[in-house]
């Protein structure tokens, strides 16, 4: 599947994921609304897994919404927490909302998370290799690049290490979600309040 077909599954999904949801509402007395931003943050997500990695990560509907998402949905709520320790540089060192701890210790399990998926796929390369195949260039992903990435070894490193490629990863997921969806949800909002502007975009 090319990477353009990705894209536009992704978002043909997510508006099948929103139908969805207003249709269980519909006999409901007192209609909740329908969270769009929840579902297009799912979206980005996905999408980015889809592009990294060449594998969706979580479903909406599913109870365990994914390890690696849970990890990496926790990171940015403690990231946009307001830190006492940012007012009063002297109560850092006993980190009093526990902000550093949490941080901590969801940014390892992201991060072990991430080292799995790197390990997955080496040993997939490895397989190809052992079968005498070879990966069909369409189907290479972002971390295929990053695995077979080859520096000069002089102001760039001749290969890029597991631990950078994992925190590569994370830092794609972390900037590249909340960002995207909060962008896709301010110009939704922006559609519905400008009728005419909507009619244009859907003709």
């Amino acid at each position: 599947m090319k990477r353009h077909q990705y894209v536009e599954n992704a978002w043909t999904t997510c508006l099948s994921w929103v139908e969805k949801e207003a249709a269980a509402q519909q006999g409901e007395e007192a209609a909740r609304g329908v969270q769009v931003g929840r579902f297009v943050f799912l979206t980005t997500f996905n999408l980015l897994g889809n592009l990294m990695l060449s594998r969706d990560l979580l479903d909406p509907e599913a109870e365990d919404t994914g390890e690696f998402f849970g990890a990496v949905l926790k990171l940015m709520q403690w990231s946009g927490h307001a830190n006492m320790s940012d007012f009063f540089p002297w109560l850092r060192r006993l980190d009093p909302q526990g902000l550093r701890r949490k941080m901590d210790r969801d940014l390892g399990k992201a991060l072990e998370i991430a080292s799995r998926f790197v390990k997955e796929r080496v040993d997939e390369d490895k397989k190809f290799v052992s079968d005498n195949k070879e990966k069909e260039k369409n189907k290479k992903d972002f971390l295929d690049v990053l695995l077979e990435f080859q520096g000069n070894g002089k102001d760039e490193p001749s290969k890029i290490s597991a631990k950078n490629i994992n925190i590569f990863i994370l830092e794609i997921f972390l900037a590249g979600s909340g960002t995207t969806s909060s962008t896709v949800e301010w110009a939704m909002t922006e559609l519905l309040c400008n009728p005419e502007s909507l009619n244009n975009g859907q003709s």
